[in-house]
């Protein structure tokens, strides 16, 4: 199973569950993120792994497992490509 880890140079607000704000200070970039992608960082915030953050996506929007897949892995390889989460 992969591990990822956040930057540490990333600070997050998160607004009432709704939306996440991302900083990345080494970039001065900054991102926000709602809906899956929202859920994905809470729960690889909270040490989930790839498979209880998949069943979460399929439980709260009714998607099939392929496209939670698809949409878990391409939103972290988005996130690691603009240097917010990197592999452990």
């Amino acid at each position: 199973m992969k591990k990822y880890t956040f930057n540490k140079s990333v600070y997050m607000v998160e607004r009432l569950n709704v939306e996440i704000f991302l900083f990345n200070a080494g970039e001065s970039m900054m991102y926000s993120f709602k809906n899956s992608g929202l859920i994905i960082i809470q729960g690889l915030r909270k040490g989930l792994g790839k498979k209880d953050i998949i069943k979460n996506l399929v439980s709260l929007y009714h998607i099939s497992k392929e496209m939670a897949v698809r949409d878990f892995d391409s939103f972290v390889q988005k996130l690691i490509k603009i240097k917010i989460l990197y592999e452990a």
